[in-house]
């Protein structure tokens, strides 16, 4: 059964269950969002494809997150690079993505800069690493998202356990 055109877009922009009618939902951020019209460049790693990107458009930010209009849909707990026509470049983590008018909309949380003894050296690079699972060793495709004096950021189709220990047993650039 084909649902029709109101029908569709009323479950789109139905308003949560919480808020009563006329009044807006309830805000979860601590500071306000401000409008913020200006292209950007959204980068990220696939594990299959390798470095994917999108140009997309700044509606809004706030202080820890920002909100990108793409055609793309990400999924949630992926991490990005965005980069600002002033050529400043931002790591965030998508939150939520959802389908809308004009294509996707997703909101992204910023991630902080960095607080550690040494730089983290942002980089794309394709890896097998291999580690030792129940009396047997397995090798893993991975992304190592970054690189600092004291270690990795992998991301993973797996869970790797913080206790693990593993070798990087191939690297390739990719980006």
């Amino acid at each position: 059964m084909a649902l029709r055109f109101k029908d569709t877009l009323a479950q789109i922009f139905r308003p949560p269950a919480t808020a009563e009618e006329g009044e807006p939902p309830p805000e979860r951020r601590a500071t306000s969002r401000k409008p913020a019209f200006q292209t950007v460049l959204v980068e990220w790693e696939d594990l299959r494809k390798g470095l994917q990107a999108f140009a997309g458009r700044l509606e809004n930010r706030s202080e820890k997150g920002l909100g990108i209009r793409g055609p793309r849909l990400l999924p949630r707990g992926k991490t990005i690079l965005v980069s600002t026509e002033e050529e400043t470049t931002a790591k965030a983590v998508v939150r939520h993505c959802a389908s809308g008018v004009g294509g996707f909309y997703l909101g992204a949380e910023v991630i902080p800069l960095d607080k550690r003894r040494g730089d983290r050296e942002p980089m794309y690079c394709a890896a097998q690493i291999s580690c030792t699972r129940d009396g047997r060793r397995d090798g893993l495709p991975v992304i190592i998202r970054d690189a600092s004096e004291a270690g990795l950021q992998l991301e993973s189709h797996e869970p790797l356990s913080a206790d693990e220990v593993i070798e990087v047993a191939h690297l390739a650039r990719t980006g």
